[in-house]
């Protein structure tokens, strides 16, 4: 008689600890985030292109307002960009602390 087990070791549950990055999404997930963010912001974006191109039509330009306005557009830029990180931040957090992680790392503790 055989004295191995009837159940391969693979078949057993893992009885490790859970830690943080097993509440991690994962990079489909964190890319499809991004693109999805991407396209939301993608109006504001056009907005600032578009808003620099009509000022700089408006009227002959000196060299001080340009500065001014490549500025103003830069920093438009910049806040998009930075909603653009606070909203991934956010996402993924909730992503993070979502029910279906929790009970998993309750069923392996």
């Amino acid at each position: 008689m055989s004295t191995r087990p009837p159940y391969a070791p693979s078949s057993l549950p893992s009885l490790r600890k859970l830690d943080a990055a097993d509440f991690e999404p994962d990079e489909q997930w964190k890319t499809q985030l991004k693109k999805r963010i991407e396209e939301g912001l993608q109006s504001m974006v056009q907005e600032a292109k578009d808003n620099q191109d009509a000022e700089l039509k408006k009227a002959p330009v000196g060299v001080e307002a340009r500065m001014r306005l490549a500025e103003e557009y830069k920093q438009a830029m910049s806040n998009i960009k930075q909603l653009a990180t606070d909203q991934y931040q956010q996402e993924l957090d909730r992503e993070r602390n979502q029910p279906q992680y929790h009970e998993q790392y309750q069923a392996h503790r």
